[in-house]
């Protein structure tokens, strides 16, 4: 069977279970190691699976050439320094204090400010308010989905459909976002795109045509509880705010979690899921920024420049897709 969808996942290009409650990262840096051999990209990925190091991977070891971004405490970084350096593995220190750039990732809002603002990381609270107003604004074209359930701690999860024939019996193209909770850019993105086709359809041909030619479902915030949690505890939480029983540990991964091919080498994640178990004919993971500079803690600056780049390969997608 094939399923009459179009699944995609956005994630950011940058991922040991740190459980603080309010988590300060003043004094840890972010190092850039880049392996040269089989032997050291070894290494690395030993260093990832062992748990010796309290380091935290931005982007996992894949291949010889390819850097490798890893979070490690002030603490722990003498002892990391030592074990690259006696193994001849060369790096950088990309950032040098992870608190510093946290705080003037976001700044607030101004005390003038009652409209949403697409041009900085909002709160789960704000996001669905916005949604509510776009959607009351736009009642032949979008609806609010609430059917998608609530999380572990009873958080609704909302997706927007958006349809300029909703009896059409179209083809749906479905797009998932803020996975992973630290990767803010995704909801960002995703609330951006949404406010995008609703404005512009019958304004632009291009937007006009992908919403008349599929039905569109979005949904900003799927992991809703560990992303309030990066906002009131851990900027770098990952994973969900399950408990697991028979361990101290929150969470689980929410895009490593998924019942096909379960365990096997780069299976196991949503993608995999929609294509193996709902049959769905296309499936993409699309990474955001950042371009290597700043990892998880991308700048609100660059959330405009984001969306409008991925509206428009969302677009693009849209037009080629033969369905």
């Amino acid at each position: 069977m094939q399923c009459n969808l179009v699944f995609i996942f956005l994630f950011c290009v940058f991922g040991k279970c740190l459980c603080e409650e309010r988590a300060n990262f003043k004094g840890c840096r972010v190092i850039r190691a880049t392996p040269a051999n089989e032997a050291q990209l070894k290494l690395l990925a030993n260093l990832e699976e062992s748990g010796n190091f309290e380091v935290d991977f931005w982007t996992h070891p894949s291949h010889v050439g390819a850097a490798v971004d890893i979070r490690v405490s002030a603490l722990q970084y003498p002892r990391l320094a030592k074990l690259l350096e006696s193994n001849g593995i060369i790096f950088t220190i990309l950032i040098p204090d992870v608190q510093d750039l946290l705080e003037s990732e976001n700044p607030p809002p101004a005390r003038s400010a009652r409209a949403y603002d697409y041009g900085r990381y909002n709160r789960l609270t704000p996001m669905v308010d916005e949604l509510r107003s776009l959607v009351s604004s736009h009642p032949n074209l979008a609806s609010l989905v609430e059917e998608f359930g609530t999380s572990y701690e009873k958080r609704t999860i909302y997706a927007v459909k958006i349809s300029s024939n909703p009896n059409a019996g179209r083809k749906t193209f479905f797009i998932n976002c803020g996975i992973h909770a630290r990767e803010w850019i995704t909801p960002a993105t995703c609330m951006f795109m949404i406010n995008q086709m609703l404005k512009k359809y019958g304004k632009d041909a291009s937007v006009t045509n992908m919403v008349d030619r599929l039905d569109w479902v979005i949904m900003p915030v799927f992991n809703v509880d560990g992303y309030e949690f990066t906002h009131t505890g851990n900027r770098m939480w990952r994973k969900t705010m399950s408990r697991n029983s028979g361990s101290s540990c929150l969470g689980t991964d929410p895009n490593r979690n998924w019942n096909f091919r379960w365990a096997d080498a780069n299976s196991g994640s949503t993608k995999d899921w929609a294509y193996g178990v709902l049959g769905v004919r296309y499936s993409f993971a699309l990474e955001l920024r950042d371009k290597g500079q700043y990892g998880f803690l991308l700048p609100a600056n660059q959330i405009i420049p984001t969306g409008l780049e991925t509206f428009a390969a969302i677009k693009a997608m849209g037009a080629a897709l033969k369905i």
